[in-house]
Parts: C-alpha cells; structure tokens; sequence
C-alpha cells in the first residue's frame, strides 16, 4: 500500500510541476497515507454507521448508537465547515478587527482548524461505537462458547 501511494504521489507531483522534487513527492506522499485510508474507511463504514445510529438491525448496545451518532456529528461539522468557509473568512476580515479577540477569530474560524475539528469529534464517536461493538462481541462469544 505504502510503494502504491508513493508512486501515485510521484506520478501526481510530476504532472503538476514536469519534474521530480523528492520534498515535494515526500509531503504529497504523507498526506495521500493519511487521506487514502480514511476515504476508504468512510465509504465502507458509512451504511453500517447509519444503521447503527437509527437502530435499523433491532437492539444495539447505549454506546454504539452514541458512537455512531457523535460520528455523524463530527461528519455534519465537517460538511457546514466546507460549505461556510467563505462566509467566515469573510466575517473574520471584515468584523474581526472590531472584536477584541480577533487573532482568536482569525486562527479557529478556518477551513483547517474546522475540518480537523470534526476529523476529532468523527474519531472520538467512531472509537466509541468500535469499542461498544467490540465489547457486545466478546459478551455474544462468552455466552455461546
């Protein structure tokens, strides 16, 4: 997976700039190890977390419904953050040098700083509804064996 990303950035740094800078493709190659598996992960896990979070299958465990609810959450934060960068961007500008706590204002209300912020709330349910799974698992395997 790792000599697949790699190249992929190579090949990615190359069409953008016609040369090859190992910085560059190094960088590019850190954030597709981080990204590639995280879009992977959501696109499998995402019909299974919508029915965990609505109680679809019958009964599931307090914590993995919580989970998977605060994962939904995290997910919501993320797409208002995309969708709302330019009224933001705009309010810290224009309203920000009135505001007493304007370098506040201008360091959170920003694309990064929100996506990682909903990145953190979407992990914090996700890890809440995998150990409730994992938990509700081990119990079935205890019971029957």
């Amino acid at each position: 997976m790792t000599a697949i990303i790699a190249s992929l950035s190579l090949l990615f740094q190359f069409r953008l700039t016609g040369h090859f800078d190992p910085w560059v493709a190094a960088s590019t190659c850190i954030e597709m190890m981080y990204i590639v598996p995280l879009i992977l992960a959501s696109v499998i896990l995402f019909p299974v977390i919508i029915c965990n979070a609505f109680n679809i299958y019958g009964p599931r465990n307090k914590n993995s419904i919580l989970g998977a609810r605060i994962a939904i959450l995290g997910m919501i934060v993320i797409l208002t953050s995309v969708s709302f960068d330019s009224s933001l961007c705009y309010f810290t500008s224009a309203h920000a040098p009135r505001i007493k706590t304007s370098q506040l204002l201008n360091d959170v209300y920003h694309l990064p700083t929100l996506v990682f912020a909903g990145c953190d709330i979407s992990f914090w349910g996700l890890g809440m509804w995998f150990n409730a799974v994992i938990s509700r698992t081990l119990e079935q395997k205890k019971k029957a064996g």
